[in-house]
């Protein structure tokens, strides 16, 4: 599993805002709603437990958590109680009344993926469903190209997701990271030209710069390879051991020694004001960015996995 992969893929996430005077607080109706998934999830009989998850998704059927809910239902059925018939029928109930694109990508993904493991045809059959259907989640697509991209004889469908994928325009830090990709499974293949094009669209993003840099090391543009390599170690911890940047910067600069400024630049971005998001801090009170305006904040996001 590549570096990209091991980071990527995370089923949930959790964002914490630290700040100062926060005590008191009431607990978010969130954590009521996942500890009561999460009591549901845990029933040892598993007919009582599907029957508790069903409830709680009927309850909830605004909030994120539900997904969890469908997808513990389908894996109840299909693997303890070996029907995965009906685990199928109940995800094809599901997905006729999901209308939220994120959810239905969510589900389509655990589908996918329960069948990759217990059968290889129908997931590659459903991953073609997927590419040359109407569903345009980000998420979804770039598991599918994770899984595609590693498999010779599914190159040409991994090619055909990856395509997909690049036209998911959702901002331009998702756009680079698929890009990134795409010119791995490119580079992988001997198609160097191609994974050029498609990695130069991506601007300093870490992961295509080392791909960059290597190439450019290679052909004698070294300069250009060293502000690749650069973008690369300042976005990577433990990158500039990996790639040797120093030797590499100072034979490309001898005597300069302006390396760790270059790379602190780069590590310090302003991007502008962030759009204004909500937060839950650590005793489960919901903040507004645009409530602490002015304030210095600390945000430290993490997943529980």
């Amino acid at each position: 599993m590549s570096a990209l992969k091991s980071m990527l893929i995370l089923s949930t996430g959790i964002c914490v805002l630290l700040c100062s005077g926060c005590s008191e607080r009431p607990v978010n109706q969130d954590l009521y709603i996942y500890e009561e998934l999460d009591t549901a999830a845990q029933q040892e009989d598993p007919v009582t437990r599907i029957e508790r998850l069903k409830r709680f998704a009927a309850n909830h059927g605004d909030h994120p958590a539900r997904v969890n809910a469908f997808a513990s239902i389908i894996t109840t059925m299909a693997v303890e109680m070996n029907d995965l018939d009906g685990a199928l029928d109940y995800f094809n109930r599901v997905m006729e009344t999901e209308r939220d694109p994120a959810a239905r990508g969510e589900l389509l993904y655990r589908k996918f993926e329960y069948l990759w493991d217990a059968d290889r045809d129908r997931a590659v059959a459903l991953a073609g469903e997927i590419i040359d259907g109407q569903e345009s989640d980000y998420r979804l697509h770039l598991y599918l190209c994770y899984y595609l991209m590693g498999e010779d004889e599914l190159a040409g469908q991994a090619e055909r997701c990856f395509d997909k994928l690049l036209a998911i325009k959702i901002d331009p830090y998702r756009d680079a990271h698929a890009r990134s990709v795409y010119g791995e499974f490119l580079s992988g293949r001997g198609r160097m030209d191609e994974a050029l094009k498609i990695l130069e669209g991506a601007g300093d993003y870490p992961f295509a710069g080392e791909l960059l840099g290597s190439y450019r090391w290679e052909n004698g543009d070294r300069e250009k390879a060293m502000e690749a390599y650069i973008a690369y170690v300042a976005g990577v911890p433990g990158a500039g051991q990996k790639v040797k940047i120093d030797s590499l910067y100072s034979v490309v600069y001898p005597g300069r020694g302006d390396l760790e400024e270059k790379l602190a630049s780069r590590r310090v971005v302003d991007e502008g004001v962030l759009p204004d998001m909500e937060f839950s801090d650590l005793h489960g009170k919901t903040h507004r960015l645009s409530s602490h305006r002015g304030k210095k904040l600390v945000i430290s996001a993490w997943s529980p996995t």
